[in-house]
Order: structure tokens, then sequence, then C-alpha cells
């Protein structure tokens, strides 16, 4: 298994492995260009952006995963990734901007953002793509642990504890709110500010759902859920409606958790600091596939370039934040993968 993802990272073949939450199957898909629809899909946080698909055309599960099923495959197409100018905050600048985010909240310009930095990680010597894929399957067994290459967006890996939307049976989903952040270390109770960011998130999935003839809609009762070192309050949403998965997730994306809240006023003002380097950070990605639809949102992931990695954070910010507990909640955050290498 090592020896085939590490034969398609370096011969730059479109591909994705993944392994779904809760289970310990580990699937690969290989693309050769012949199909087109369903697949493997990454949209980017910014959906004026058109999503990516790699297609579903070699489709092999656990002990399929072998190196004769792939090494007749050579590089069909150039990598064409054009990567957004990289900001790396440091503490002081990060923190600077979180403290405008709070300013912004208390004025009223919208009740929560979600300001984001990326964290420079050189690449260690000897460093071996497929071993490290299988450390974080072991590791993170209630994530969707996910590798992929597509020439439009390099090779990213990650390890996310959101689903987005998921389809139980014809016409029923369900989706969650996941926010609020703590150590799990630290054994203490939930702030109000916790409390609040989660609720906001809830509220607002819950009426987008309503606005868009969305049924049977449930919210359950907040709950912790780990996610490596830290953990998050989530609430279970489950509905129906007769539209696709794939307009469900566009109605959805983005959810006051990678953005903020109103979602115009915060996703604009995340555009003129961030520029576009967020790329599929914060967007969505997952299977889209005739009998099996889930999606989640990415996060803990990380783009592996050349000699070093870009590992993405970000922080849910409101009125009472601090800006030095916001700079190390996102470092927390980066342990999930920095830890296992």
């Amino acid at each position: 298994m090592q020896k085939t993802i590490n034969y398609l990272v370096e011969n730059k073949i479109s591909f994705a492995t993944y392994s779904l939450p809760n289970s310990s199957d580990i699937y690969l898909i290989v693309d050769e260009q012949k199909n087109t629809k369903t697949g493997f899909v990454m949209q980017e946080f910014d959906t004026s952006s058109k999503e990516v698909i790699i297609g579903k055309d070699i489709f092999l599960k656990n002990e399929e995963i072998q190196i004769q099923a792939v090494n007749h495959l050579k590089q069909a197409v150039s990598e064409q990734a054009v990567f957004a100018e990289i900001k790396i905050f440091n503490q002081k600048e990060y923190e600077a901007y979180v403290a405008l985010v709070v300013e912004k909240c208390k004025d009223g310009t919208f009740k929560k953002a979600v300001p984001a930095r990326i964290i420079s990680h050189d690449k260690p010597a000897n460093f071996n793509m497929g071993a490290y894929f299988l450390s974080l399957v072991k590791a993170y067994e209630n994530a969707f642990v996910n590798l992929y290459f597509h020439p439009s967006c390099g090779l990213w890996i990650g390890a996310t504890p959101e689903l987005l939307v998921k389809e139980n049976k014809e016409n029923t989903y369900e989706t969650y709110s996941l926010a609020g952040t703590k150590l799990i270390s630290k054994n203490r109770h939930w702030t109000v500010k916790e409390v609040e960011e989660q609720q906001i998130v809830t509220d607002y999935i819950a009426e987008a759902l309503q606005c868009n003839n969305c049924k049977e809609i449930v919210v359950g009762k907040a709950k912790n859920i780990q996610a490596g070192l830290i953990e998050h309050l989530k609430s279970e949403i489950t509905f129906s409606s007769q539209e696709s998965i794939e307009r469900i997730a566009k109605l959805l994306h983005p959810t006051p958790a990678v953005c903020g809240m109103p979602l115009k006023n915060s996703f604009d003002f995340i555009k003129e600091v961030e520029g576009s380097q967020r790329k599929n950070y914060t967007g969505f990605i997952g299977l889209n596939f005739a009998n099996n639809q889930q999606l989640f949102v990415n996060l803990r992931c990380m783009q592996i370039l050349k000699n070093n990695f870009l590992v993405y954070v970000g922080a849910g910010v409101t009125k009472d934040s601090i800006p030095e507990n916001e700079w190390f909640e996102t470092e927390n955050k980066s342990m999930t993968l920095l830890k296992m290498l």
C-alpha cells in the first residue's frame, strides 16, 4: 500500500486515497481521465472556483491496493497548480488579525468570523508519504483521513473531523454543526464564548435548511467530540430534501464554523485580509458515487510542496475572544498533523 501511494505521488498521477470515520478500511481512486462525473470531489473555500473531480476509473480497497494495479500508469498531465502568495503570520500579526475581528464583532459588523493562518513546516529527511498517510489512518479513526493529488491543486493530506452532508438513504440526509475548541488535557467546562460560537453555527444550518424547503429537520443536543488532542461541541442534524447532495452542500457551505456570521460580511472581510490563499482549506471534499454520497469540510489539512508543508489552521472569533488564546488554539490544531511526523 505504501509503495502504491508513493508511486502515484512521485509520478503525479491524479488519485485519492481515504479512510471513512469509524472504519479501518482504506480505499484508493485513480483517475485515468475516462470519468468526469463521479468520484472524489474537491471544492475550494471560495465557491466562485469550479469544483474538481478525481474520476473513479480505478477503485481499489484494502489488500487490492497493490503497485501492480497502477504501475502501468504514467503522468498524463503536468502539474498546473498556481499557488497564491502565502502570508505566514507570526504570533503578533495573527493576534492583531484576531483583535481586528473582535472589534468588528463588537461594532456589529458580524457576530463571528474565522481568521486563518498558514504554518510552513520543513519536510523531514527521507519523508515517506505512504507511511505518513497510514499513520494518520491509525491515529484518527473518527476522522475522514484523506490524501489526494490533482494537477489543478497539487498534493494535499488531512484528517477532518467535520461532516458537511451525507445521504443516509434516498432523500434523507444528515449534517452537523461543529464549533468550540479546547484541549482535552485541560479537563474544564465549556466557556460561554465557546457555547455561543457553536450555537451560532447550529442556528445558521437549521435556518439555511428551513429556507430551502428541507423537511423533517431534527437538531440534536450538543455533545463533545474528540479530534486528536482537542475536542469540540457537535450537534447532529437530520433532514429530508428533494435536492441533490451537490445542491445541499452549496447551500450549507461555507458555514459560520469556517467563515462567520453574517456570511457575506465575514466572507468579504476574510478575502480582504487573506486573499485567495486558503485554496482547499475550509472548502469541502468527499465522495460522490451513485451509492455513496458524503462530503466533509476540509479541516486539519496541509498542502505538500517539494521541500515543505503548508499547514492550514483557523479559530472561531467572537466579541469575547482573547487574541492570545486564539493563537494557541491554532497551534494546538496544527498538532493533529505535525505530531505524526
